[in-house]
């Protein structure tokens, strides 16, 4: 049969060769169809017919575009309902993050004492970071405590079962909450503890000793010691603490489970202007970096809110960064551990920018102890005293410090830059300086110095002088010094002499040199006694503002008849009254012309320019001030640790400044009253400048360092914004 033949022949059976299962019914029709065999032997020799045959192809690449458009459609619906989804997610995570708000809410108990903490869990916008169970260590005891940490407090409470309808647990608030801002991790990675259980559940170890390894003494020794020093409790070093439970597992005198539940890693919380440390215990090494960890994300988060929000008066810059220094005993003492996003860190990081992270050797390790800024021809001064003399700078130069005059103790620093005078305490003594002697020190050729100033005049006498003060009263500068002669305190008033440094240098050789030994800074004006100790004084137009002992004393230098404010013994304001027993008062400060302030350790009283009480509401701090100033509409109070910044009028918390050794360095008070700058810009060489506060603190990324900040109130004067309240109502 020839190809011809097959290609005619193909049509009629082309229908029924098509399948494979086609092909197997011709098959099994060939012995009965003997013309149907040759066609069969044709198919199988032939290449054609072994061909795949087209149509499946066909039917698979018309399902693959009909595949391709259905998977196209597929993952737009799968994009689709995925953002669905996320969305359904999210809202559904919302709502169970309020609902367990609201339960949290109604499970929190406060005990009596602690009103006046608003947490407000069912506000819009509270967020529950972490919670969980830890161990608070107390003394000698401890006590299972379930900590909560929101956006804006850490509460502490104990788990209570209330009995009921049904049985459910509640939390009692032993502790006052913590607020955000006064937070402050102090540790993340102290040496674990041993908690014993022989004396049964609660009881810190007392003899622990038992169950280390006998095989290291030095072990035992650590331990025997921090027995008498931590009050019967033993630490143990972090890189031995392998070794410890090798030792507890080993010991016969507790079981292996035992022993490993008995190892606690502690980190420790401060609540700023409280006189305690909270030290809480986790069962994990982990567990305390989870924790430590969340608490360093909520400071961070709530200061970095705050920046954004401009809710902080004051920001800060950076005086000295590395020239006072700690000496090495007392340097471990002021550990802290920094936030980012505060002022204090965002000052940090401008230094670091401008001069990288190298950093000078320090100039002085001595106490640091008072500041003060002014202008010499055009130049922006600051001053610092210490226990080892006086350092100077230019303003914007954090990094040029060196000392202008060697002398001992500095305490207190003032300028009085009209006539060209700088006051300082000294050893107790009250020391005049030209303020050539100042810059004559200061290697800075740009600046016109006079090479023979006239020489330091002592003022005082007797090395007994405790501070002074700088004012205008009865259209004079006057300086008010104050000694203490046996049970009572005698005020000398000074007033300087009007010399300025122009019309000295266009004297004669000769007249200079004379002028030397003859001139003197100031002439004795009055003199006055206070018969009691005197902490502080407060000058005013008319009056003199005495702190004393026993609460402030207003006098005038007419008269000087001492007349005691507020009346205590009046009726109406008895509960106030209580409030002031035993209150150190740190100084009055004028609010208008018709209300003052009256600052106390822990609160402040308004009062009017009679002495009587005005409001029937009292300022409340967080903490026990050491030191307070107004500056502007500010009331700021200085503690140890921290730095409060207030309305007074209102007495809302505006801004905290934590740190470690915060020392108030300079109060930002004019010597020459609210005019100081225009009266001064007339003067040769000056320009105007208005003071700022200078604090000094232990610097919060180097151990050994001192670092010198000022506070400059921004640009921002509305004060709509606050933190918290501050003024409770107090009964009249």
């Amino acid at each position: 049969m020839t190809f011809e033949d097959y290609d005619r022949a193909l049509p009629p059976w082309e229908p029924a060769v098509k399948s494979d299962e086609d092909w197997l019914l011709l098959s099994k029709k060939q012995d009965s169809d003997p013309e149907i065999d040759p066609i069969l032997q044709t198919f199988a020799k032939h290449a054609q017919p072994r061909q795949q045959p087209f149509d499946p192809s066909q039917r698979r690449e018309d399902s693959a575009i009909s595949d391709i458009e259905k998977k196209a459609s597929l993952a737009t619906a799968i994009d689709e309902n995925k953002v669905v989804s996320l969305g359904s997610n999210a809202e559904v995570d919302e709502q169970s993050k309020k609902i367990e708000m609201f339960e949290l809410h109604s499970k929190l108990y406060l005990r009596p004492g602690m009103e006046q903490v608003a947490l407000n869990l069912d506000h819009v916008g509270r967020k529950l970071i972490f919670r969980g169970d830890l161990q608070l260590m107390r003394h000698s005891t401890w006590r299972k405590t379930h900590v909560i940490l929101l956006d804006h407090y850490l509460v502490l409470a104990q788990t209570v079962s209330r009995v009921g309808k049904g049985k459910s647990e509640v939390y009692d608030v032993f502790k006052l909450p913590i607020p955000m801002e006064l937070l402050v991790l102090e540790s993340t990675n102290d040496d674990p503890v041993l908690k014993s259980s022989v004396k049964g559940v609660g009881a810190v170890t007392t003899g622990a000793k038992s169950i280390v390894d006998a095989q290291n003494p030095r072990l035992n020794q650590i331990a025997t010691n921090d027995l008498k020093s931590q009050n019967a409790l033993e630490y143990a070093q972090s890189n031995n603490s392998m070794s410890i439970m090798s030792s507890v597992r080993n010991s016969g005198s507790a079981p292996s489970n035992d022993a490993d539940a008995m190892l606690m890693y502690p980190f420790r919380l401060q609540h700023l202007g409280q006189s305690h440390v909270y030290t809480l215990c986790a069962t994990s090494a982990q567990n305390r970096q989870d924790w430590c960890n969340k608490i360093v994300e909520a400071k961070t988060h709530y200061s970095t809110t705050l920046s954004k929000e401009n809710s902080e008066p004051f920001r800060l810059r950076v005086i000295a960064d590395s020239a006072f220094a700690y000496d090495s005993i007392s340097a471990s003492q002021h550990s802290v551990v920094s936030v980012k996003g505060t002022p204090l860190d965002q000052a940090l990081r401008e230094i670091e920018r401008i001069y990288g992270s190298s950093r000078q050797p320090p100039r002085c390790r001595a106490e640091v102890n008072c500041a003060a800024t002014f202008n010499y021809y055009g130049r922006s001064l600051v001053v610092i005293g210490t226990d080892y003399g006086v350092y100077i700078s230019e303003a914007n130069d954090p990094r040029g410090w060196a000392r202008c005059i060697q002398i001992s103790r500095v305490t207190q620093i003032g300028i009085l830059e009209q006539f060209s005078i700088c006051l300082l305490i000294a050893d107790k003594s009250l020391i005049a300086y030209h303020l050539d002697i100042f810059i004559r020190g200061f290697d800075s050729p740009t600046l016109n110095i006079d090479s023979n100033p006239p020489v330091p005049q002592k003022l005082s006498g007797a090395r007994d002088v405790s501070f002074f003060a700088i004012g205008r009263m009865k259209e004079r500068t006057l300086v008010f010094y104050k000694k203490r002669e046996g049970l009572h305190s005698t005020f000398t008033v000074l007033e300087p002499v009007f010399v300025k440094s122009s019309e000295k240098k266009s004297r004669s050789l000769f007249d200079r040199m004379r002028s030397r030994e003859t001139t003197e800074f100031f002439r004795e004006f009055d003199k006055f006694y206070i018969p009691t100790e005197c902490l502080t004084i407060n000058l005013f137009n008319e009056y003199i503002a005495i702190s004393t002992s026993a609460g402030f004393e207003l006098l005038t230098l007419d008269k000087k008849v001492l007349m005691a404010i507020p009346d205590l013994k009046n009726p109406a304001i008895k509960n106030i009254a209580a409030r002031l027993a035993n209150q150190k008062p740190l100084g009055m400060f004028r609010l208008s012309d018709l209300e003052f302030l009256l600052c106390f350790e822990e609160i402040s009283v308004y009062v009017d320019k009679h002495g009587e009480v005005s409001r029937s509401v009292v300022m409340e701090y967080e903490g026990k001030a050491k030191a307070a100033v107004l500056y502007g509409v500010y009331l700021v109070l200085f503690n140890s640790d921290f730095v409060e910044v207030r309305n007074a009028e209102n007495g809302r918390l505006r801004q905290v400044i934590t740190g470690r050794d915060v020392k108030p360095l300079d109060y930002g008070i004019s010597p020459l009253g609210a005019n100081a700058a225009t009266s001064q810009s007339n003067l040769p060489g000056n320009s105007t400048q208005k003071r700022t506060l200078k604090l000094a603190m232990a610097h919060p990324e180097v151990a050994t360092s001192r670092i010198v900040l000022e506070m400059v109130l921004k640009d921002d004067d509305d004060d709509n914004s606050y933190l918290r309240p501050g003024i409770d109502p107090m009964a009249p």
